[in-house]
């Protein structure tokens, strides 16, 4: 899966050969996103097979993931099943995820060789009795958050999952503008990680792949928040975003939709630690086997992936080292966790 079926800049194939080849490589750590559409309790055993088949080969020890970043999970039983279908050693992998009083909450599994603190859901409460409730008038679908640090590398990770605004997307388009008021405010509080990324299911698409002129594109509504606006021609300031990944990866019955999953950075992760050219959809040709097998199709998306190095020089050429000693406290007093 390191050559991506979509490259956001037309450099993956490079870059699948800067990494392969001994003499040049260099420490590449991947993030997959991927929308498993309502996995829970009711996951049938042949799509549950197929899961295990795809995740076993996504994650197989000669790959560089090492994080998932995973939406509509339905409920704890699903992210079980999730944990129960990584591979290797039960003790190689931890999940973060919290079941609230919705059907499609996000999580994340990371190896545990990568350093996850401060989890934490966003536009949700506990309530007295200690459920997690969310905040349906700011998000449908609870986003997740977490501090990561894998190498010299150290981020904030989003995984989040759009309400489906209806034909003109508005609905969509004001969740993002919650979502990016909470960053705004994340990023100017002291010690936060300048360094965030954003990963999931936007229901929104790229400029560049819309297949129809229906609502916004993430760009209008990005560009029009003061974290989007930036002048054309000048280089991408450390709060500005960035959006990749501009191929279709939704699903219908007759093949590929629409282009809703994305990857979304500051451009300090941009600008210094992201693999350029190593955005993109993976590749659909072996999931398409697998559900061919097992008779299934296991989601109405495709799973997306982005990779960061880790040590060494950064794209700016400094050295990559952590910056974000302060992120988990900064993270944790975003908002309150429960009712007062």
């Amino acid at each position: 899966f390191s050559a991506l079926a979509t490259d956001v800049k037309g450099e993956g194939k490079a870059l699948a050969e800067r990494i392969g080849d001994p003499k040049t490589r260099r420490q590449v750590a991947r993030i997959i996103s991927w929308n498993i559409q309502a996995f829970g309790a009711n996951v049938t055993p042949e799509r549950e097979a197929a899961y295990r088949d795809i995740i076993g080969h996504m994650l197989s020890e000669t790959r560089s993931a090492r994080i998932l970043s995973f939406q509509e999970i339905a409920n704890g039983t699903g992210a079980a099943k999730v944990e129960a279908m990584l591979p290797g050693d039960p003790d190689r992998w931890r999940g973060s995820f919290t079941n609230t009083d919705g059907a499609m909450d996000n999580g994340f599994f990371a190896e545990k060789s990568v350093g996850m603190g401060c989890e934490r859901p966003l536009f949700a409460n506990r309530d007295e009795g200690g459920r997690w409730r969310r905040d349906r008038e700011k998000m449908m679908h609870t986003p997740r958050a977490a501090h990561m640090r894998v190498g010299g590398f150290d981020f904030t990770l989003l995984t989040i999952h759009l309400t489906f605004g209806g034909a003109n997307r508005q609905g969509t388009a004001k969740e993002l503008s919650t979502l990016l008021d909470w960053v705004h405010r994340y990023l100017a509080t002291p010690g936060a990680d300048p360094d965030l990324i954003i990963t999931g299911d936007f229901n929104l698409p790229t400029r560049k792949g819309r297949t129809d002129e229906r609502g916004p594109s993430m760009e209008d509504v990005i560009g029009s928040h003061p974290l989007g606006q930036t002048r054309p021609g000048t280089p991408l300031p450390a709060w500005g975003l960035v959006t990749l990944v501009d191929a279709p990866t939704s699903r219908n019955a007759t093949g590929t939709a629409h282009n809703y999953d994305h990857v979304v950075m500051t451009g300090d992760a941009y600008n210094e630690e992201y693999a350029n050219g190593s955005a993109g959809v993976i590749p659909p040709e072996y999931i398409n086997s697998v559900e061919r097998k097992h008779g299934v199709r296991v989601s109405d998306h495709y799973p997306i992936s982005v990779g960061f190095y880790t040590e060494g020089a950064g794209n700016d050429g400094r050295a990559i080292g952590a910056d974000g000693d302060s992120a988990c406290r900064a993270l944790m007093a975003m908002a309150p966790l429960k009712f007062n």
